[in-house]
């Protein structure tokens, strides 16, 4: 074999064993390379899910309070209004002595006339007590409602508050999973 296609031939095999120990170390460079971006990927989703528990975390109370709030109301709307008895409403205080001192003047007033015992004197009674029960029992009706539209608005936006805060917890956790 001559010299030069010896040479050229070790030149070629020198040639390929470099290749091949480049190759190598590139191979290993890239292997090191993949794993320091899994590890920054295992250490980024750590941090997400700790992120994620903590805001679960800092939100539960929100979310037990909004469950108690559905609870409530749930309850609330099995029991519908009930309007006011005649007993309740002449159980008003104000009624009973606004009642009195009426009568008292349409008495006084009838007796300066001469009229005190008279017909006319137990229309003005009658009209007058009919038209303050009205006016009272309307009175004592309104507060009644008023009163159970208020409860009925407190515990609707307690339990929105809870269905927002599972809301906002359902979004985080896609938000995680993404």
């Amino acid at each position: 074999m001559p010299i030069a296609a010896i040479g050229s031939l070790a030149g070629g095999i020198v040639s390929g064993i470099g290749s091949l120990a480049a190759g190598s170390s590139q191979s290993r460079a890239a292997q090191q390379a993949l794993q320091l971006q899994k590890q920054n990927q295992q250490a980024a989703v750590a941090a997400q899910t700790q992120e994620t528990q903590q805001q679960q975390q800092n939100e539960q109370p929100f979310l037990n309070v909004g469950t108690q709030g559905a609870n409530s109301l749930a309850n609330f709307l099995n029991t519908p209004f009930q309007a006011p008895t005649l007993a309740q409403a002449e159980q008003n205080p104000g009624y009973q002595f606004a009642l009195q001192q009426g009568t008292q003047a349409l008495d006084q007033s009838a007796a300066a006339t001469g009229n005190l015992y008279s017909g006319t004197q137990g229309k003005a009674l009658e009209q007058y007590g009919q038209g303050l029960g009205e006016q009272n029992y309307q009175q004592v009706y309104n507060n009644a409602m008023q009163q159970y539209m208020n409860q009925y608005g407190i515990l609707s936006n307690t339990a929105n508050l809870g269905a927002n805060v599972a809301g906002q917890i359902g979004q985080q956790g896609q938000a995680a999973a993404n």
